[in-house]
């Protein structure tokens, strides 16, 4: 893949067939094209019997059937068994069925030992402890797929686009997004997924339903991966990576500052007033100041907006939520730039400067509002007697006092 800076020209270049793309996520998706062609011409040949397989890790598992004396393989994945008994019991895990029931919640199970790891959660009984961190698991085999977390061993590779995961599980899943299949409907808004537990996350969204709470912040999140990626923000842990430099960074938003850095040109332009930007969603953000829409609701108050951010954000005024905490005197605040700014009144620091008079200001806002002093604009206007004022809390004033009666 080769990066060019040239004026205009799509800097992301595919070796293959030299297509050329603005953003490096349309060549990777446009490089699967090229993997998924390789791999149909793919077949995995028996040595032994010429059964022909499509994956490699079929074949090898076939293979093993032979290498055994005594052994018994399943007809359907080709996964092999030392023990007729161990085949019989995998077979349930195609045919769902299961004949072990919990006689404190009544869950069904396919296997007697995995009934058994489950009662353990009924106990709290945790026997499997992690030598790194001290967390405890319930199974030997959680305990594994854990430790390469810190490790980062990924040994499960996706065939198809060559993308690598730490269980099997994962690698099961990823591989149905290659399919383009998506057999799971809401039965609310009638979208389509590919995956049964992407559309039980989905629904959390209509329900509001948000179980796991950071011990730290109390912030409620749908699904458990999201609260852990949460909690590192909390430790300072740096988890948002520039795929350009590898810098890393503790917040999305102080990544994707940093990534304009390495673009010298904005290349999506607005063909409505022709302004310009780094990347394809900041145009679409954009156009929708011209076309007034506004996907995202308050189910609270009904107020509108352009990106679930500043819903999120927004959300925060109904539920008192303050995450954002200042180190010199403990005053909490909704966002993080509120408490950037008030960071400066301890620090004495006035960054922005008036071009008038060379008075500075904590932010960006408070300047805006001083020009209109030396300019005189007041672009606050009363509905009801057409004064106009240089600021929104002016406007607020004025109709509290004169119009009182009329807002009724």
């Amino acid at each position: 893949m080769k990066i060019h800076s040239s004026k205009r020209e799509k800097p992301f270049i595919c070796d293959i067939c030299n297509k050329s793309y603005y953003v490096k996520s349309h060549l990777k998706s446009h490089i699967l094209i090229h993997i998924k062609a390789q791999a149909r011409k793919k077949s995995y040949k028996c040595d032994i019997c010429d059964k022909v397989f499509s994956q490699a890790g079929h074949l090898a598992n076939h293979t093993k059937a032979h290498a055994r004396k005594n052994s018994y393989i399943c007809d359907i994945c080709n996964k092999v068994f030392d023990q007729k008994w161990y085949l019989k019991c995998h077979m349930r895990t195609h045919t769902a069925e299961k004949s072990y029931k919990c006689d404190i919640c009544n869950k069904l199970y396919s296997r007697k030992d995995s009934l058994k790891t489950h009662k353990k959660i009924h106990i709290g009984e945790k026997t499997f402890k992690c030598d790194v961190c001290g967390k405890g698991f319930y199974q030997a085999q959680q305990l594994r797929v854990h430790v390469r977390t810190h490790t980062g061993e990924k040994p499960y590779q996706c065939e198809i686009c060559g993308r690598l995961f730490n269980q099997t599980s994962n690698l099961r899943n990823h591989r149905i997004t290659h399919t383009g299949v998506k057999s799971y409907t809401c039965d609310i808004c009638n979208k389509v997924y590919s995956r049964p537990d992407v559309l039980r996350i989905h629904k959390k969204t209509h329900t509001g339903e948000k179980p796991f709470k950071c011990d730290i912040c109390d912030r409620g999140f749908a699904i458990i991966s999201k609260l852990n990626f949460h909690r590192k923000t909390h430790t300072g842990e740096k988890i948002f990576k520039c795929y350009i430099c590898k810098k890393k960074f503790n917040q999305s938003i102080d990544l994707m500052v940093h990534r304009k850095t390495h673009v010298t040109e904005k290349l999506f332009k607005c063909n409505i007033c022709d302004s310009t930007y780094f990347r394809a969603h900041g145009l679409k953000v954009h156009k929708m100041t011209h076309t007034g829409e506004k996907p995202f609701k308050c189910d609270i108050c009904d107020k509108r907006f352009y990106q679930t951010a500043s819903l999120k954000v927004h959300m925060r005024t109904h539920t008192g939520e303050k995450l954002f905490k200042c180190t010199v005197c403990d005053k909490l605040f909704s966002r993080k730039e509120h408490l950037k700014i008030h960071t400066r009144t301890h620090t004495g620091e006035r960054p922005f400067k008036c071009d008038i008079c060379d008075k500075g200001f904590n932010g960006s806002g408070d300047l805006k509002k001083h020009n209109r002093t030396h300019t005189g604009e007041k672009p606050f206007k009363c509905d009801i007697c057409d004064k106009r004022f240089s600021t929104s809390s002016g406007l607020r004033v004025h109709k509290w006092k004169r119009h009182s009666e009329e807002m009724i």
